[in-house]
């Protein structure tokens, strides 16, 4: 099994040849296969298997969808949350100049050195 270390040494480009030739031989022998088995089951072919498959591809799109939108709205709120937070800090760092004159100074500094740990 490929480690993840083992990958990172290879070349990008060598890494998508590779990947553009695995997926050509898929493609092909997957379009092989399928024109045999059509050829093969088209006289015994099922009209209940048109139903099935348009009811599976239907749940399908609906997983993708559902799927998708919850991936979405996770984004947006953690967006909206570092967008709080990056306010919320730099208020707190425009109210520190407030603090009599050794406290502001020191207060200042452990919210850059909070803000360089966050980064």
């Amino acid at each position: 099994m490929l480690s993840v270390q083992s990958i990172d040494n290879i070349p990008i480009w060598l890494l998508f040849i590779i990947t553009t030739i695995v997926f050509s031989i898929a493609t092909e022998l997957g379009f092989r296969l399928g024109k045999f088995m059509h050829e093969r089951l088209k006289k015994e072919q099922n009209p209940q298997v048109d139903t099935i498959l348009g009811a599976s591809l239907g749940l399908l799109a609906f997983f993708l969808a559902f799927t998708f939108s919850m991936a979405g709205s996770r984004y947006d709120a953690r967006k909206q949350l570092v967008l709080d937070e990056a306010n919320a800090i730099g208020t707190t760092y425009l109210r520190a100049k407030l603090l009599p004159k050794p406290y502001s100074a020191e207060f200042q500094d452990l919210l850059r050195e909070y803000v360089d740990a966050r980064a």
